[in-house]
């Protein structure tokens, strides 16, 4: 059996049975040795010049990007990055690194809604069923694997401006974190790719235990093979002492990674336990905003009856395509830099997409989902750090200064008020100074009395010293 036939079968009674099929864009890159994903030795913050890596202290990174599209246009893409640790103990990390809807699932061109109301897409179930795939497909079932994200909720990631859009529902950080959290349980309970789980845990830096707790989903009915609890997976449970810098790994883009590097270079490797890591890292910029950011792992084992890793090796299989790394950052590039706002945009890049013969068609079985319409699209799922644009801080305006609409007089109620009432405070009115009796308001000094004059009262004519007199010629 094929990765694409594994991949089809996987994703087929997931999706909802609509009258044209959807399709899949899936590209992986080729397995390239990075810096180890925890430091082992001594503490250096870069990768190593090529000449200098010991196979042996590296490890192999794949990275998966999957692209959900129907009627022409892309509606959902996951990013997922699998690192392998080359030893016989060495552990499997699937880190999710972004996941992104455009919000044009119920669209057509212009962005008006669709003709004809369309089925509601299970994204959360997409999304389970994509990384079984990669568990069943490219995990080696031999040894213990682990899913680690970073959730917080952004507007976009993969899709630029695609936040624009009335149509496209962004979750709120603690919805979000919900989200994932039942993902991860439907991935690891629903199929039998996964054998046994381990821990699975949950962190939210700057939350009080018992407000991190509420969070947890519940076993019900002991079914579930997954039992939620507070902490992360990167310590072992007994030794909390243990440095952070040999703990914690250290994806790209990624918060934790950059407060790690950050200790490093302060020379504070062998001093920041577990205990201090969080505490510090509460006051990091990306974690003092007052938004709910969750930090999520779960570890498990795969059953190999169920897997078809060995068997895909031996034939070497090309169903899904394998990119150079260098081709993948380039169709990468393409599709994160659009303008998603526009329908049309969107319908481009898809059939620019579909030149390149990865397009995998699939007819979806799923009958019991209801009608899905624009504004009640499936949630946003967004990951990772965006950097771009700032955070808005609400300000709220004192209630002493906001300009309350007046009520109309119609609706005035009739009071039955005093008249004092309604006269102005006596503190306030500005009272003319009294003049006390027998003292004039200026001085008689600064009062210029007219001359007494011997001029009847009746004459008008101006004194003849006054007069200029013409001369005689």
């Amino acid at each position: 059996m094929s990765a694409k036939t594994v991949l089809i079968e996987e994703l087929k009674p997931l999706l909802p049975a609509t009258e044209t099929p959807f399709a899949v864009f899936y590209w992986k890159t080729k397995g390239k040795r990075v810096r180890p994903l925890v430091f082992r030795g001594g503490y250096k913050t870069l990768p190593e010049k090529k000449s200098k890596v010991d196979p042996a202290s590296t490890d192999v990174l794949t990275t998966h990007f999957v692209a959900l599209t129907y009627a022409g246009v892309i509606v959902y893409a996951i990013e997922i990055e699998v690192y392998d640790h080359l030893g016989p103990d060495g552990i499997q990390t699937l880190f999710v690194s972004k996941a992104d809807t455009t919000g044009h699932y119920t669209l057509g061109p212009g962005n008006k809604p669709a003709a004809a109301p369309r089925p509601k897409l299970a994204l959360g179930d997409v999304t389970s069923g994509i990384i079984r795939f990669i568990l069943k497909c490219y995990v080696d079932p031999t040894r213990p694997v682990r899913i680690c994200l970073f959730a917080r909720a952004e507007k976009q990631y993969l899709f630029p401006l695609s936040g624009d859009l009335p149509s496209k529902h962004v979750l709120s950080g603690a919805k979000l974190i919900r989200w994932w959290l039942k993902v991860l349980s439907n991935t690891v309970n629903n199929g039998a790719i996964v054998e046994k789980v381990g821990r699975a845990r949950l962190q939210i830096p700057g939350n009080e235990p018992h407000t991190i707790r509420s969070y947890l989903p519940v076993n019900a009915g002991g079914e579930s093979k997954t039992n939620w609890q507070i902490g992360d997976v990167f310590w072992p449970d007994d030794k909390p002492e243990l440095p952070a810098v040999k703990c914690i790994p250290r994806f790209k883009d990624d918060p934790l990674t950059r407060f790690l590097d950050n200790i490093v270079n302060d020379r504070r490797a062998d001093t920041v336990d577990k205990k201090r890591f969080w505490m510090e890292l509460e006051i990091q910029q990306e974690f003092r905003l007052s938004f709910e950011v969750g930090v999520i792992g779960i570890e498990f084992s795969v059953n190999p009856v169920e897997s078809f890793y060995q068997q895909l090796r031996k034939a070497k299989d090309e169903s899904i395509p394998t990119l150079k790394n260098r081709s993948f950052d380039s169709l990468r590039e393409f599709i994160t830099t659009l303008d998603y706002s526009s329908y049309e945009v969107n319908q481009h890049a898809t059939e620019t997409l579909s030149r390149r013969n990865s397009k995998i068609e699939i007819a979806g079985t799923r009958a019991d989902t209801p009608v899905d319409t624009p504004g009640d699209v499936q949630p946003t799922t967004l990951l990772a750090v965006k950097r771009k644009r700032p955070e808005t801080v609400v300000r709220s305006l004192d209630a002493s200064i906001v300009k309350r609409k007046a009520v109309p007089v119609q609706n005035k109620p009739v009071v039955d008020t005093p008249l004092a009432s309604n006269t102005l405070d006596t503190s306030i009115i500005r009272k003319k100074p009294k003049t006390e009796q027998g003292v004039r308001s200026l001085d008689a000094s600064l009062i210029r009395k007219k001359p007494a004059s011997d001029t009847p009262a009746e004459t008008t004519m101006l004194d003849t010293s006054l007069i200029r007199k013409k001369s005689k010629s």
